[in-house]
């Protein structure tokens, strides 16, 4: 797996069914995972299969990867009848 330093400058590119849906850039994070949970965020609205391609621009690597994303489950309300 390939290392990402808070130094690096990172490209992510998410697509759907083949449409470029955003493009980021990211600098100060550490790992793979801060990227998804802020694309994440980004993409709140978005649900099913997207690929993922990002760039390390600083260290000179590419990776893709497909990743499915499900809406959050709502929470639940409990109603009280007298």
């Amino acid at each position: 797996m390939a290392t990402i330093n808070n130094t690096d400058i990172i490209f992510a590119t998410v697509q759907q069914q083949g449409n470029t849906i955003l493009s980021m850039q990211f600098s100060g994070i550490t790992s793979i995972a801060q990227i998804i949970k802020q694309l994440r965020e980004k993409l709140s609205d978005k649900m099913g299969l997207i690929k993922l391609h990002i760039r390390n621009r600083t260290q000179g690597w590419a990776q893709e990867q497909a990743i499915y994303f499900q809406k959050a489950a709502t929470p639940s309300v409990q109603l009280t009848l007298w």
